[in-house]
Protein backbone atom coordinates (compact mmCIF):
# COMPACT_ATOMS: atom_id res chain seq x y z
CA UNK A 1 0.00 0.00 0.00
CA UNK A 2 1.48 3.35 -0.98
CA UNK A 3 1.65 6.45 1.24
CA UNK A 4 -1.35 8.13 -0.39
CA UNK A 5 -3.54 5.07 0.05
CA UNK A 6 -2.46 4.78 3.71
CA UNK A 7 -3.21 8.47 4.29
CA UNK A 8 -6.65 8.13 2.68
CA UNK A 9 -7.37 5.04 4.78
CA UNK A 10 -6.24 6.85 7.92
CA UNK A 11 -8.41 9.87 7.08
CA UNK A 12 -11.42 7.57 6.51
CA UNK A 13 -10.88 5.89 9.87
CA UNK A 14 -10.60 9.24 11.64
CA UNK A 15 -13.72 10.51 9.87
CA UNK A 16 -15.57 7.42 11.06
CA UNK A 17 -14.56 8.17 14.65
CA UNK A 18 -15.42 11.90 14.67
CA UNK A 19 -18.36 12.46 12.34
CA UNK A 20 -20.88 12.11 15.15
CA UNK A 21 -19.07 14.83 17.15
CA UNK A 22 -19.77 17.26 14.30
CA UNK A 23 -23.40 16.15 14.26
CA UNK A 24 -23.72 16.68 18.01
CA UNK A 25 -21.93 20.05 17.77
CA UNK A 26 -24.32 21.14 15.02
CA UNK A 27 -27.40 20.07 16.96
CA UNK A 28 -26.16 21.80 20.14
CA UNK A 29 -25.43 24.95 18.16
CA UNK A 30 -28.92 24.94 16.63
CA UNK A 31 -30.52 24.44 20.06
CA UNK A 32 -28.34 27.25 21.45
CA UNK A 33 -29.44 29.55 18.59
CA UNK A 34 -33.11 28.77 19.20
CA UNK A 35 -32.75 29.39 22.95
CA UNK A 36 -31.01 32.74 22.38
CA UNK A 37 -33.60 33.82 19.81
CA UNK A 38 -36.53 32.82 22.05
CA UNK A 39 -35.17 34.52 25.21
CA UNK A 40 -33.99 37.80 23.76
CA UNK A 41 -34.79 39.91 26.83
CA UNK A 42 -33.29 37.45 29.35
CA UNK A 43 -30.53 39.92 30.14
CA UNK A 44 -27.10 41.00 29.04
CA UNK A 45 -25.27 39.02 31.73
CA UNK A 46 -26.75 35.72 30.55
CA UNK A 47 -26.03 36.67 26.95
CA UNK A 48 -22.39 37.44 27.77
CA UNK A 49 -21.91 34.06 29.46
CA UNK A 50 -23.70 32.15 26.71
CA UNK A 51 -21.68 33.98 24.09
CA UNK A 52 -18.41 33.26 25.83
CA UNK A 53 -19.12 29.56 26.26
CA UNK A 54 -20.49 29.27 22.73
CA UNK A 55 -17.32 30.79 21.25
CA UNK A 56 -15.12 28.57 23.43
CA UNK A 57 -17.06 25.48 22.34
CA UNK A 58 -16.99 26.40 18.64
CA UNK A 59 -13.28 27.21 18.87
CA UNK A 60 -12.48 23.86 20.47
CA UNK A 61 -14.35 22.07 17.68
CA UNK A 62 -12.39 24.06 15.10
CA UNK A 63 -9.10 23.28 16.84
CA UNK A 64 -9.86 19.56 16.82
CA UNK A 65 -10.40 19.67 13.07
CA UNK A 66 -6.90 21.12 12.62
CA UNK A 67 -5.52 17.60 12.92
CA UNK A 68 -7.23 16.42 9.73
CA UNK A 69 -7.27 19.34 7.31
CA UNK A 70 -4.64 21.23 5.39
CA UNK A 71 -3.34 23.81 6.00
CA UNK A 72 -3.47 22.98 9.68
CA UNK A 73 -2.42 26.46 10.77
CA UNK A 74 -5.50 28.07 9.21
CA UNK A 75 -7.93 25.71 10.93
CA UNK A 76 -6.05 26.23 14.20
CA UNK A 77 -6.26 30.01 13.68
CA UNK A 78 -10.03 29.79 13.24
CA UNK A 79 -10.31 27.92 16.54
CA UNK A 80 -7.95 30.27 18.37
CA UNK A 81 -9.88 33.34 17.18
CA UNK A 82 -13.19 31.89 18.39
CA UNK A 83 -11.63 30.87 21.72
CA UNK A 84 -10.08 34.34 22.15
CA UNK A 85 -13.50 35.92 21.58
CA UNK A 86 -15.02 33.56 24.16
CA UNK A 87 -12.34 34.29 26.76
CA UNK A 88 -12.73 38.03 26.23
CA UNK A 89 -16.51 37.79 26.69
CA UNK A 90 -16.13 35.74 29.89
CA UNK A 91 -13.31 37.85 31.34
CA UNK A 92 -15.31 41.08 31.19
CA UNK A 93 -18.97 40.12 31.87
CA UNK A 94 -19.78 43.64 33.05
CA UNK A 95 -18.66 45.21 29.79
CA UNK A 96 -20.99 47.61 28.05
CA UNK A 97 -23.00 46.57 25.02
CA UNK A 98 -20.68 48.67 22.85
CA UNK A 99 -17.59 46.75 24.03
CA UNK A 100 -19.35 43.42 23.72
CA UNK A 101 -20.52 44.32 20.22
CA UNK A 102 -16.96 45.30 19.29
CA UNK A 103 -15.46 42.09 20.72
CA UNK A 104 -18.05 39.95 18.98
CA UNK A 105 -17.83 41.95 15.76
CA UNK A 106 -14.05 41.65 15.50
CA UNK A 107 -14.12 37.99 16.54
CA UNK A 108 -16.85 37.09 14.04
CA UNK A 109 -15.21 39.02 11.19
CA UNK A 110 -11.84 37.37 11.82
CA UNK A 111 -13.50 33.97 12.26
CA UNK A 112 -15.55 34.40 9.08
CA UNK A 113 -12.62 35.64 6.98
CA UNK A 114 -10.41 32.79 8.19
CA UNK A 115 -13.19 30.32 7.31
CA UNK A 116 -13.54 31.94 3.87
CA UNK A 117 -9.79 31.59 3.29
CA UNK A 118 -9.92 27.97 4.36
CA UNK A 119 -12.78 27.27 1.94
CA UNK A 120 -10.93 28.96 -0.92
CA UNK A 121 -7.70 27.14 -0.08
CA UNK A 122 -9.34 23.75 0.09
CA UNK A 123 -12.00 23.06 -2.47
CA UNK A 124 -13.00 19.57 -1.42
CA UNK A 125 -16.49 18.31 -0.86
CA UNK A 126 -18.48 20.80 1.17
CA UNK A 127 -16.24 23.78 0.41
CA UNK A 128 -19.19 25.85 -0.86
CA UNK A 129 -20.94 25.39 2.51
CA UNK A 130 -17.74 26.44 4.23
CA UNK A 131 -17.53 29.53 2.00
CA UNK A 132 -21.15 30.46 2.72
CA UNK A 133 -20.65 29.95 6.47
CA UNK A 134 -17.56 32.18 6.48
CA UNK A 135 -19.35 34.93 4.58
CA UNK A 136 -22.39 34.78 6.87
CA UNK A 137 -20.25 34.87 10.03
CA UNK A 138 -18.24 37.84 8.71
CA UNK A 139 -21.44 39.72 7.84
CA UNK A 140 -22.78 39.17 11.37
CA UNK A 141 -19.50 40.60 12.70
CA UNK A 142 -19.64 43.62 10.40
CA UNK A 143 -23.18 44.41 11.52
CA UNK A 144 -22.03 44.33 15.15
CA UNK A 145 -19.21 46.81 14.37
CA UNK A 146 -21.27 49.19 12.24
CA UNK A 147 -24.04 49.45 14.85
CA UNK A 148 -22.26 49.12 18.23
CA UNK A 149 -25.11 50.76 20.12
CA UNK A 150 -27.59 48.04 19.29
CA UNK A 151 -29.74 46.79 22.10
CA UNK A 152 -29.42 43.36 23.73
CA UNK A 153 -32.25 42.35 21.43
CA UNK A 154 -30.24 42.97 18.24
CA UNK A 155 -27.09 41.38 19.64
CA UNK A 156 -29.03 38.30 20.74
CA UNK A 157 -30.59 38.01 17.29
CA UNK A 158 -27.17 38.16 15.61
CA UNK A 159 -25.72 35.57 17.99
CA UNK A 160 -28.71 33.27 17.58
CA UNK A 161 -28.57 33.47 13.80
CA UNK A 162 -24.82 32.79 13.81
CA UNK A 163 -25.35 29.75 16.05
CA UNK A 164 -28.06 28.44 13.72
CA UNK A 165 -25.84 28.94 10.65
CA UNK A 166 -22.84 27.25 12.27
CA UNK A 167 -25.04 24.39 13.46
CA UNK A 168 -26.51 23.71 10.02
CA UNK A 169 -23.08 23.70 8.39
CA UNK A 170 -21.64 21.45 11.12
CA UNK A 171 -24.43 18.94 10.41
CA UNK A 172 -23.59 19.01 6.68
CA UNK A 173 -19.95 18.39 7.59
CA UNK A 174 -20.95 15.49 9.84
CA UNK A 175 -22.67 13.71 6.98
CA UNK A 176 -19.78 14.48 4.61
CA UNK A 177 -17.41 12.89 7.15
CA UNK A 178 -19.71 9.90 7.57
CA UNK A 179 -19.75 9.45 3.79
CA UNK A 180 -15.97 9.68 3.71
CA UNK A 181 -15.64 7.04 6.43
CA UNK A 182 -17.82 4.69 4.39
CA UNK A 183 -15.77 5.32 1.26
CA UNK A 184 -18.71 6.69 -0.69
CA UNK A 185 -17.74 7.77 -4.19
CA UNK A 186 -18.72 11.42 -3.76
CA UNK A 187 -16.30 11.87 -0.88
CA UNK A 188 -13.03 11.01 -2.59
CA UNK A 189 -10.22 13.23 -1.35
CA UNK A 190 -12.49 14.78 1.24
CA UNK A 191 -10.92 16.80 3.99
CA UNK A 192 -13.34 18.11 6.63
CA UNK A 193 -14.12 21.79 6.14
CA UNK A 194 -15.09 22.69 9.71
Amino acid sequence: MNDIARADDSARQLAGRVWYAYLIAGLISIVFGIIVLSNIFAGLAALVWLTGFYLLYAGIIDLTSASVIRPRWLSALIGILAIAGGIAALAWPGATLRVLAWVLGVSFIAWGVARLLLALRFRGEGWVWQLAAGAAIAVVGAIALVYPGLTVFALAVMLGINALIWGVFAIFEAFALRGMSRGESGSGGLRPAI
